[in-house]
């Protein structure tokens, strides 16, 4: 278990105790500026219930294995990972005030991003199937072959097809975020409008503002200036959140300047690493998923040309199923933005290792400090531009 916020935080624990809601309106209220607006208030209110139950959905499972499944240089490689266990969190070096606070905003993130994104692959391909499924009696002519049996027939791929038409009906009305304001709605106490992609983004906005501050306090940098929030960024809940834990932490860590110059780069090392193989995973699942959405089309061709000296009725299925399994490839790729995802990453990994030549040739307490401060500055600027390229993202209907 870790400590976080005064309770202990495990999975089927709530994340956040009771007085977490009065503690930032105070906080709010003691730094002078505007209360929360409703919508804010209620993001900050679904936190404080926020309960873990496991590392993964369902839904994020097929996300999950998805891209295990296209992400490797070698496809073989994807298949023998696909079942392969996850990495898990390193306990290790983290600022100890805030350890807990970024493991458990790190596994909200992942849990509500896996979500998100297994939501769209998910809708896609189940929005191709439907298809699929109204063709089948089209095209193997069930009354022509089946007599008064067809009907029967008929009825079941409607029903089929009906079925996951209204499967996509409900994963979107469950995970969207919804419009125009932020009030929970639900039918027969099941709730809706989740906000599974807003969370995942607002999560790991807090998840990389409490990893990175490892490598401010030891060097005396409080990004509140002490405590002094400006009253500007306290109309989000992320904003009032992170400022008030900062200012429930008072005291700075002190290490030996040899020691933190270590630290630093090991921690500059790891996330240029992360954002190298971050990179050519996108633009792996990018290519493959491009390449099939082309072979698709030719497989179209080939089916409808086909038709001319073949009467087949595998060919209109497949005349009719590819054109709508090619759309899902481009929905996905569409939404998961792996393409923007690869060129991000790739910046971010020649802007750190440029700050790592600088600190393996810096020297003075100042030098490194300024280093220190750039490089949080761009990973935090990545998480924020992240937020910038989702914003008008959301989980699909079709």
């Amino acid at each position: 278990m870790l400590s976080f916020t005064g309770i202990e935080y495990s999975y089927g624990v709530p994340m956040s105790n009771s007085s977490t809601l009065h503690d930032v309106q105070t906080f709010i209220s003691s730094q002078n500026a505007a209360p929360l607006k409703e919508g804010e208030l209620q993001k900050l209110e679904d936190y404080t219930r926020e309960t873990l139950v496991c590392a993964n959905s369902a839904l994020g499972m097929i996300f999950v294995r998805f891209k295990k499944i296209l992400q490797e240089s070698k496809f073989s490689d994807g298949v023998k990972k696909l079942f392969a266990s996850d990495v898990s969190w390193d306990e290790g070096g983290k600022f100890v005030a805030f350890k807990a606070d970024f493991k458990a905003f790190d596994d909200l993130s992942n849990y509500y991003g896996n979500q998100y994104r297994g939501s769209f692959v998910l809708i896609y391909l189940l929005g191709a199937l439907a298809v699929l499924a109204a063709l089948v009696p089209v095209g193997f002519a069930f009354e022509e072959h089946f007599g008064h049996d067809a009907h029967h027939l008929g009825t079941l791929f409607t029903v089929i097809e009906l079925f996951l038409i209204l499967t996509i009906l409900l994963v979107n009305r469950v995970g969207t975020n919804p419009h125009g304001g932020h009030s929970k709605t639900s039918i027969l106490g099941f709730r809706l409008n989740r906000r599974w992609h807003e969370r995942w983004i607002e999560y790991r906005i807090l998840a990389e503002r409490f990893r990175y501050m490892e490598i401010l306090y030891p060097i005396g940098i409080n990004p509140l200036k002490d405590g002094a929030a400006k009253k500007s960024d306290l109309g989000e809940w992320i904003n009032a959140y992170f400022a008030m834990r900062l200012t429930q932490v008072q005291s700075e860590l002190t290490i030996d300047r040899s020691a933190y110059k270590v630290r630093l780069k090991q921690v500059m090392q790891e996330q240029a690493t992360y954002h190298k193989e971050n990179a050519h995973r996108c633009e792996h699942i990018y290519h493959r998923l491009h390449t099939v959405a082309n072979w698709l089309f030719y497989g179209t061709l080939i089916a409808c040309a086909s038709h001319f000296i073949w009467h087949n009725p595998i060919l209109t299925l497949a005349a009719g199923f590819f054109p709508a399994l090619a759309a899902a490839m481009h929905g996905i790729l569409a939404n998961g933005e792996f393409s923007k995802a690869a060129d991000i990453s790739e910046r971010m990994h020649e802007a750190i290792e440029e700050l790592i030549k600088r600190l393996d040739e810096s020297s003075g307490e100042d030098e490194i400090k300024n280093i220190a401060v750039k490089f949080h500055n761009i990973v935090l600027g990545e998480a924020l531009s992240w937020r910038a390229m989702f914003k008008d993202k959301n989980v699909p209907l079709a």
